[in-house]
């Protein structure tokens, strides 16, 4: 939630007003997605269905935002067929996942799951290959989105899924988020950095 109130308050710094919009949709979605997690464990206000519909609806919605911000933070849009590709599977990932039993869903989640890490990593080389500043962080900051996006991807390498540090266990999943979390930050304020030695009169919006 930081954040996400960081880069709306300091859009008019960020590479454009849409990449600073899809980065607050895809913080918050990220954030309710954690946040359930928690509600469903420690209240008891959750039955499992619930947790379960609240649970699958913001992944494949906050995907759909992280490829979408890093697009425009990369300033390559141009391919309006591809940003409606992406929410033709966003939208049909949605559906299925409230109509479809979960072992069937399951077994299909990949046919839009893998061509959208494909778009992820894409924008990611093509973005290195424009980008010149600070293209080398900005590049960690992606991977470490796709790598919190199919963090089971990671484990299916051999990556160990949860880790016990004393004695207490840490899912990948939340070593990602953390690193993630922290490299962004850094990268948030970099760039408004940036943006206010550009133009010191520059306040936030």
């Amino acid at each position: 939630m930081p954040l996400a109130i960081l880069a709306w308050c300091f859009r008019t710094a960020m590479p454009s007003r849409h990449f600073a919009a899809w980065l607050c949709a895809a913080l918050l979605l990220t954030a309710a997605y954690r946040l359930n997690q928690a509600v469903y464990t420690w209240l008891p206000y959750e039955n499992l269905t619930v947790y379960l519909t609240v649970h699958r609806v913001p992944i494949p919605l906050g995907l759909a935002a992280w490829i979408m911000a890093w697009r425009h933070g990369y300033q390559i849009e141009r391919w309006r067929w591809l940003t409606h590709a992406i929410g033709i599977l966003t939208v049909l990932s949605v559906v299925l996942v409230l109509t479809l039993p979960d072992d069937t869903f399951a077994m299909l989640r990949p046919i839009w799951r893998v061509p959208l890490a494909v778009v992820l990593l894409a924008t990611a080389l093509v973005g290195w290959r424009r980008q010149s500043a600070d293209r080398l962080f900005t590049l960690i900051v992606v991977l470490l989105v796709a790598a919190s996006q199919f963090s089971g991807a990671l484990t299916a390498v051999g990556v160990p899924g949860i880790w016990f540090p004393f004695g207490v266990g840490v899912s990948l999943t939340q070593y990602l988020y953390a690193a993630l979390i922290v490299a962004l930050a850094v990268w948030l304020i970099r760039t408004v950095q940036r943006a206010l030695a550009r133009s010191p009169r520059s306040a936030p919006a």
